[in-house]
């Protein structure tokens, strides 16, 4: 196996190659004007979509550093998918432009350790100017309404189904996503919590329809311990022996006298060891760490006795968010958490210690529990008081946690014709969630692309006049003409766009502030793909929206409306976006492309055969 290495402009070539090769793919599909992407996969269902983040996950370029671009282009979408729930394909977009201008400044021989520090500076300037215009969205439905529509691809009917979802369960509700019984798709609302359980090993995959369907009032035992070795398999054995006791204990407070006594039982297994063995079971759930290969053969084989129900579940989540999780669900079942940093072990649990609801439904996916009444308050304060103590970046899957435990759960039961149509829907309709909630968290803004395009007006320091302006104006309100039109257009000068604050260097032509300037026109590429989607002009198009800015009786959230084809008032249309999908995507597309741009070498092995 030889290893090759290539070096400056050669090397940096074939990693954008991967860039433009994802990027160019996935930028069809933005806006309302963009087109399907058909995916065909070995061994797959046929997938159709204009999901960003899924297109961008397709694609592998031929060429070790041009999957190596690729893969980068795909952290970008992937992240900006995670924590906004859409703007996959403008973070690549806007990585693609970032990337591209980079390079060819590093060509003709500027610094990229210097250009990193003025792009740097410019996306916290953009992201400043992104809160300024952002209005929060409360509790207001119709807001919910648009930016769900917008998210789900222009659909209304998902629109919809977010409203009625959020209106039913409140902002602060839990909303999931499972697969319909027909062709509609409805919303149904219960007041229960839900959560997406981990995968079984691979070696125990085979057994986990064995723990499907629905249990009543089942007991439930929550803990952060790993099911291995000989010690844990004398705690699993205590453990399974509550739901016998639960069972005898309710025989005898309902008069059956013939029953014995459960600690008679349980201090001579000798005498009743017949007794044990026949004895019926109260269903019980297991929601554990992990398990390994032999306690899963242990349960399976009691699971497969119908006098002994036992459904395994692994906790959601990983790290320390998977611990936490796991601590949720006993606040709200009112189990106590089982965890060896609370000094309680296997062998020590006993029936006050596993929690209860209702019910219990466990599909292929996920499970949700109805009728849970546990007592949240305490654990809803110390999660309440954590916002002070993580990371900006977690505060979103923390108000997700909270918002199962605060409010109802909403279903939204995803039908189709087909497994295609389903799966494609199904991913409209999670954009539009997590879009939703990222509104609820930063706010919204006008969408269509013009946010970024007004911020690249505001924070442009390159002179512009109209006959070879990108997008941005400066009026001389001097010469400012109320009845005449055309004299607007004329008096557009080439002046400086001044900063509120200090520019970094001036307007200058130095290395720091060619980055500022490169992040700046990058935020124009977005709004440009939409017109081009749609088959119009680019430059036709924004000097429309120019020219209907600078109306009095107008103003900056006039822009194009790629569904309608027409110029006017995007806010009063409802094309609104979530603020921090703009902030999520801009955030990622600098972080990977400042490192593309300034690669110098790219070493990767080849396998040669002989």
């Amino acid at each position: 196996m030889a290893t090759h290495i290539l070096k400056g402009k050669e090397a940096r070539e074939k990693i954008l190659k991967g860039v433009d090769e994802i990027a160019d793919t996935a930028k069809v599909t933005l806006g309302p004007g963009g087109r399907n992407v058909f995916i065909k996969k070995i061994g797959q269902s046929d997938l159709i979509t204009k999901d960003g983040v899924t297109v961008c996950e397709s694609i592998y370029p031929q060429g070790q550093l041009e999957a190596m671009g690729a893969d980068l282009v795909k952290q970008a979408s992937r992240q900006a998918w995670k924590h906004a729930g859409d703007g996959t394909t403008t973070a690549a977009i806007l990585c693609q432009a970032i990337a591209r201008a980079g390079m060819d400044e590093v060509e003709i021989g500027r610094n990229p350790t210097e250009m990193k520090i003025g792009m740097l500076q410019a996306v916290k300037d953009v992201v400043a100017e992104i809160k300024k215009v952002s209005e929060p969205i409360g509790d207001d439905i119709e807001k919910i309404r648009h930016v769900a529509t917008i998210s789900g691809n222009n659909n209304p009917e998902i629109g919809d189904l977010m409203a009625d979802a959020v209106k039913k369960v409140t902002i602060d509700g839990s909303i999931v996503i499972d697969n319909g019984k027909g062709y509609e798709t409805t919303v149904d609302t219960f007041e229960g919590y839900a959560f997406d359980y981990g995968d079984l090993q691979p070696t125990s995959m085979q057994f986990r329809s064995k723990f499907f369907g629905k249990k009543t009032e089942p007991l439930i035992f929550v803990s952060d311990y790993i099911l291995r070795g000989e010690v844990s398999k004398t705690g699993l054995f205590n453990v399974l022996l509550l739901g016998k006791q639960k069972f005898v204990e309710d025989q005898i407070k309902d008069g059956n006298t013939k029953m014995p006594q459960w600690d008679e039982m349980i201090n001579n297994p000798a005498k009743h060891a017949k007794d044990l063995e026949l004895l019926p079971g109260h269903p019980i759930v297991l929601i554990v760490s992990d398990i390994d290969d032999a306690h899963m053969r242990q349960i399976v084989t009691i699971a497969d006795n119908p006098m002994t129900p036992v459904t395994l579940l692994i906790a959601p989540a990983w790290g320390d968010l998977r611990k936490e999780m796991l601590k949720d669900i006993a606040s709200i079942t009112g189990a106590t958490f089982v965890s060896e940093d609370a000094g309680t072990t296997l062998q020590n649990v006993t029936l006050d210690m596993l929690g209860t609801c209702d019910s219990m439904v466990v599909d292929k996916k996920l499970c949700i529990m109805y009728g849970a009444n546990g007592d949240v308050t305490e654990r809803l304060n110390e999660m309440e008081s954590e916002f002070a103590l993580i990371p900006e970046e977690n505060h979103s899957a923390l108000r997700e946690r909270i918002g199962r435990l605060k409010g109802g759960l909403a279903i939204i039961n995803v039908g189709a014709k087909t497994e295609v149509e389903m799966n494609e829907k199904k991913a409209r309709v999670d954009d539009a969630v997590r879009a939703t909630r990222a509104a609820i968290e930063e706010g919204v803004v006008v969408g269509g692309g013009i946010t970024f395009a007004n911020i690249h007006e505001k924070l442009n320091t390159i002179t512009a006049s109209y006959k070879d302006f990108e997008f941005g104006l400066v009026i001389d309100e001097a010469a400012w003409n109320e009845e005449d039109l055309n004299s607007r257009i004329e008096v557009i000068t080439t002046k400086e766009i001044a900063f509120d604050g200090e520019r970094l260097g001036g307007v200058t032509d130095s290395d720091i502030d060619k980055g500022y300037d490169i992040i700046i026109a990058s935020l124009l590429s977005p709004i440009r793909q939409i017109i081009l989607n749609t088959g119009q002009d680019p430059d036709n198009i924004m000097k429309q929206i120019a020219m209907n800015q600078i109306l009095p009786d107008k103003g900056n959230t006039w822009g194009y409306n790629a569904k309608s084809d027409k110029i006017e008032d995007l806010k009063v249309a409802g094309i609104l976006e979530p603020a921090k999908v703009l902030r999520v995507a801009l955030e990622n597309a600098y972080s990977v492309a400042s490192t593309l741009m300034s690669t110098e070498c790219a070493i990767f092995q080849h396998i040669e055969f002989k």
